[in-house]
């Protein structure tokens, strides 16, 4: 009974430490207008002046790229996969590391 108490309790464990940061996750991209507001507020602009709509405006395209530049790697890695490719993150050009 106990050496089944570890296979039990790791997954279940597992599960909800992963259900947390999805949650976290999926909070952030529901409502990208509360962070934009929040970084602007952060920076010290007010609702409503014209610095704090140009401030919204940049945030909004900087979110943009870095969704977009996100999407163009995601898809340079895919082919470079399917082309035989190894991914960016392994480097495979030197000695192996021990």
């Amino acid at each position: 009974m106990r050496s089944l108490l570890p296979f039990v309790l790791l997954p279940i464990a597992a599960a909800c430490f992963l259900a947390g940061c999805a949650t976290q996750s999926q909070q952030a991209q529901a409502d990208p207008a509360a962070v934009d507001d929040a970084k602007c507020q952060a920076a010290g602009y007010h609702p409503g002046t014209p610095d704090y709509e140009k401030c919204r405006t940049k945030v909004a395209d900087m979110r943009a790229q870095a969704q977009a530049q996100a999407e163009v790697d995601s898809r340079a890695a895919l082919a470079g996969r399917l082309q035989g490719r190894p991914p960016p993150w392994s480097d495979t050009s030197g000695p192996p590391k021990l």
